[in-house]
């Protein structure tokens, strides 16, 4: 998920930004907030890190349910 994700906001940074030069869509991807992804909501930081809720499972009766915090 975190492979499509890359590519799909990739895609969309380059659309927004309506070039494919480095630089312009580095700056287009820091811009990014609340991105619906497959591997969940995230957001990309001034420094371009990605930012989100780690999702914390736990097994229970066979199952991954998740884990109270």
């Amino acid at each position: 998920d975190t492979a499509y994700d890359a590519l799909h906001l990739y895609a969309f940074t380059i659309n927004n930004a309506q070039t494919d030069d480095p630089s312009l869509v580095a700056k287009e991807l820091k811009n990014i907030r609340n991105f619906p992804g497959a591997s969940g909501t995230f957001s990309i930081d001034a420094q371009g890190g990605v930012l989100r809720q780690p999702i914390l499972l736990i097994v229970r009766d066979k199952k991954l349910v998740p884990l109270e915090q």
